[in-house]
C-alpha cells in the first residue's frame, strides 16, 4: 500500500472522514491516525478503504464508546402550545458535546422560568438510577405569552444547563373583570372612562371573551348604566364608558358583573369622592311672618354648584340683612363637625316689612354668598299710645 491513499469512516454518522495518503517513510505502516468517535454505542466500527482500489478494505469493530462528562441539561417534554394554569411536565436529559446522554451525570438541577408566576418542581438530584436522564417533573405556565421559557441550571455549575423556549400559553377562560380608569381620589360629580377587562384566573387578558357585562355602582345617584357587550375587535378589553361619581364617600365602589354568570365579575374599590368647592350658601329658617323684634334664626349650607353640600367648607360667615335695625349675631366660623351645615344662628328683624332678606357672605370670598329673601316681619304689639290734647 506504499503510496496509496485510504479512506476512513465509520458507522458513526456523526464522525468526521479522513483519508490519509501512505508515504515511503510510513513503510505501509501508518501509526497513531486521529479518529473522533462521537456517538456513544457499544458496537462502533472504523472502515479502511483504498481510495483507488475499493476492494481494499480493512476494519475494526465492536468499539464501545462512552458518553462524555455532561456539557448541558436538555429540558423536553413540555407543549409547545398550552393553556395557562393546565399541568405540564418536563424530562430533563444531561448529554455531553456530542449529544450523547452522559449516563454517569449526578448534578442537582434547579427549574425556573420567565413567568413569575409559574409552578415549577423543586431541584432535582439526578442519581446513578436515572442514567443520566430524570423523571418527569412537574411544571405549570401560568402567564399568556407567545415565547415561554422553561430554564434547568446545575446549581453547582451555572454554565452547565438548558432551556425549553418559544413556548407558547394562551388565556384560559373568563373567571373575573378587572375594572380601571376612574380616578381613586376625585371631587364629587366627575365624569371619568373606565375600562373592563376580561381576564382569567392568573391575569391573563382573555382576547376570546364575547359576554354582555352590567355596570353599577354604590352611588345611588349615579345614573343607570348601559350594558357593554364584548366583541371580537375589542380582544377582551371593552371601550372606554363613561361614568360619574357623585355622593361624597370613601368607599365608593364600580362593579362590572357577566349578565349570564354572575361569578364573574370586578370592581374597582375604594374611591374617595370629596365634596366639591362651595360657591353659594342656602339660608333658611327664620320664620315668615314673624313680628318685628322677635329673635328669629337661620341655618347656612355651604353647597357645591350642581347642589351637593359642601361638607369639607370650613369658611368664617357673616350675617346681614336689609333692615338696618337688624341685630344679627358674631361671624360663624364654620368646623368639620357641621360638615357643611351650620347650627342655628340667631338674628332679629326689626323693621316691618314683606321683603325681609337675611344674606350670608363669606368674609374671605365676597362671591361665596346666599340669602333668605322675602321674609314678612309684621308690626310688633303697641307697647304705648301717641295721641294730641284736645284745643
Amino acid at each position: 500500500m506504499t503510496g496509496g491513499t485510504v479512506h476512513l469512516s465509520s458507522n458513526d454518522v456523526a464522525a468526521a472522514t479522513v483519508d490519509y495518503p501512505f508515504t515511503a517513510a510510513d513503510a505501509g505502516v501508518r501509526v497513531g491516525q486521529p479518529f473522533t468517535l462521537k456517538t456513544a454505542t457499544q458496537t462502533a466500527a472504523i472502515y479502511v478503504t483504498d481510495a483507488a482500489r475499493a476492494a481494499v478494505t480493512g476494519s475494526q469493530s465492536g468499539i464501545e464508546v462512552r458518553g462524555a462528562g455532561a456539557a448541558t441539561v436538555v429540558v423536553a417534554g413540555y407543549p409547545s402550545r398550552s393553556t395557562a394554569g393546565v399541568a405540564g411536565a418536563v424530562t430533563l436529559t444531561a448529554q455531553d458535546a456530542f449529544a450523547n446522554v452522559a449516563s454517569d451525570y449526578r448534578g442537582t438541577v434547579h427549574l425556573s422560568s420567565n413567568d413569575p408566576a409559574a409552578g415549577l418542581a423543586a431541584d432535582y438530584v439526578f442519581t446513578a438510577a436515572d442514567g443520566g436522564t430524570s423523571p418527569p417533573q412537574a411544571v405549570v405556565l401560568k402567564t399568556a405569552t407567545s415565547h415561554g421559557t422553561i430554564v434547568a441550571t446545575d446549581v453547582a455549575q451555572p454554565g452547565l444547563g438548558g432551556a425549553l423556549d418559544e413556548l407558547i400559553i394562551t388565556p384560559a377562560a373568563t373567571t373575573q373583570l378587572l375594572v380601571t380608569g376612574y380616578p381613586s381620589v376625585s371631587v364629587s360629580g366627575t365624569t371619568a372612562p373606565i375600562t373592563v377587562t376580561a381576564q382569567d384566573p392568573y391575569n391573563n387578558t382573555d382576547i376570546n371573551y364575547r359576554g354582555t357585562v352590567h355596570l353599577s355602582t354604590n352611588d345611588s345617584s349615579t345614573p343607570a348604566l348601559p350594558d357593554y357587550t364584548f366583541g371580537a375587535a375589542d380582544a377582551g378589553v371593552s371601550e372606554p364608558q363613561p361614568l360619574m361619581l357623585e355622593t361624597v364617600t370613601s368607599s365608593g365602589a364600580i362593579y362590572a358583573t357577566d349578565a349570564a354568570d354572575s361569578s364573574v365579575s370586578g370592581a374597582q374599590a375604594p374611591l374617595k369622592v370629596s365634596p366639591q368647592r362651595a360657591t353659594y350658601f342656602v339660608v333658611h329658617g327664620y320664620a315668615s311672618p314673624s313680628p318685628a323684634g322677635v329673635a328669629g334664626s337661620v341655618t347656612l349650607v355651604a353647597k357645591a354648584p350642581a347642589g351637593q353640600t359642601a361638607t369639607d367648607y370650613r369658611g368664617t360667615v357673616h350675617l346681614s340683612s336689609n333692615d338696618a335695625a337688624a341685630s344679627p349675631g358674631a361671624d360663624y366660623v364654620f368646623t368639620a363637625a357641621d360638615a357643611g351645615v351650620s347650627p342655628a344662628l340667631s338674628l332679629t328683624l326689626q323693621t316691618a316689612t314683606s321683603l325681609g332678606k337675611v344674606v350670608a357672605t363669606d368674609v374671605v370670598d365676597s362671591t361665596l354668598t346666599g340669602a333668605q329673601a322675602a321674609i314678612v316681619v309684621t308690626p310688633a304689639a303697641a307697647s304705648s299710645l301717641a295721641g294730641r290734647a284736645a284745643a
